[in-house]
């Protein structure tokens, strides 16, 4: 059974570990890991849209979300190596829509690594398409510059 919870205080040790976890952040542009302190942590769980992804009583991931402008939600999901491609970021993100559509979203948009090839094969299969593409468009904190694109999607697709 899949459950999203918001992330508590609590959490801030589970979350620091998989912040800095250079297999788990590779796939959003952070191959040496967040290098984030505890505090900035629990600073982020109290300021922020950051939820728990639980299988089972096991933590698999986080997810994320920000209002970008009225009724337009920016989202994020990070899935631990282990369980990615087995289709639970397909099941989580159908539900955290769900709840996205409730507190008024009425587009979902988000970025990702040109490269990450897996996430935006799931992104073309929950309906989102490609808005633009952003050649070097971030740099990394070791400064190389990716490409990323943003993809959108409609409340209702």
């Amino acid at each position: 059974m899949i459950e999203i919870r918001r992330a508590k205080i609590e959490d801030s040790i589970l979350l620091h570990s998989w912040w800095n976890d250079p297999e788990l952040m590779k796939s959003v542009g952070y191959d040496e890991g967040l290098g984030i302190e505890i505090d900035s942590v629990v600073e982020s769980i109290k300021s922020k849209n950051i939820y728990l992804i639980w299988l089972n009583n096991t933590p698999i991931g986080e997810l994320n979300h920000k209002d970008i402008s009225s009724g337009v939600m920016q989202f994020g999901i990070k899935i631990i190596p282990d369980f990615q491609s087995k289709g639970y970021g397909y099941m989580i993100l159908i539900q955290f829509f769900k709840y996205l559509r409730i507190l008024g979203a009425k587009k979902f948009v988000l970025d990702v690594l040109k490269n990450n090839e897996k996430a935006i094969k799931l992104y073309k299969r929950l309906g989102f398409e490609q808005t633009e593409e952003r050649v070097n468009g971030w740099v990394d904190p070791s400064g190389v510059a990716r490409d990323y694109l943003i993809m959108e999607k409609e409340n209702g697709t």
